[in-house]
């Protein structure tokens, strides 16, 4: 039991991170919201990419195998949509089951047709923390501060060192390079360091 003898105040971060992490709050009503959605679509894509080489027979997704991955991508989903613990409606279950297969299938269309020849190499990468690999457990040194976090996917070009980071969101628009600085949007640039 926690007593306070007047008003408590967290900082914006200090009590999103408390509320996030340590209470885990769950709806009571079980309507699907851009959280759940995110989360489902982050599991279906994370088995997808990583068990694409075994199913599909190549590691990255190819305009010729794009039926198979599409198959494949849908029985990702249903995977990730039998986790789902809330009570959900008939309708809503559909709804966010629909709408889910529908971007997916979208996703893996545009990395079919995707002319980078980048390969989906590693997947969930922690960086800063004891669980990430020996060379990442420091984390992201920012001069006197460091950050810890977790990249959803790396691509790495197979003949050369260059690659890149994925990171799953699900919103319709991106943010511009003005709206990062305004905005103090970070994970953009720390991405980059």
């Amino acid at each position: 039991v926690l007593r306070c003898s007047g008003p408590v105040y967290f900082s914006d971060c200090s009590s999103a991170w408390f509320v996030e992490r340590l209470l885990d709050p769950r709806t009571i009503d079980g309507e699907p919201d851009a959280k759940l959605r995110g989360s489902l679509a982050h599991t279906a894509l994370h088995r997808f990419f990583a068990g694409l080489p075994k199913q599909v027979g190549s590691e990255r997704v190819t305009p010729e195998k794009v039926d198979a991955a599409l198959a494949f991508m849908r029985d990702c989903l249903s995977g990730a949509l039998e986790g789902v613990r809330l009570e959900l409606t008939e309708l809503q279950r559909r709804e966010l089951s629909e709408g889910l297969q529908r971007d997916l299938e979208q996703f893996v269309r545009d990395e079919a047709a995707s002319e980078l020849p980048l390969v989906p190499r590693r997947f969930e990468v922690s960086f800063g923390s004891e669980r990430s690999a020996p060379e990442l457990q420091r984390g992201l040194d920012l001069g006197g501060a460091t950050l810890s976090g977790k990249i959803d996917r790396i691509d790495l070009d197979p003949y050369s060192a260059r690659g890149i980071v994925q990171d799953y969101k699900s919103g319709r628009k991106g943010h511009s390079a003005p709206e990062i600085e305004q905005e103090l949007r970070l994970q953009i640039p720390l991405y980059m360091l």
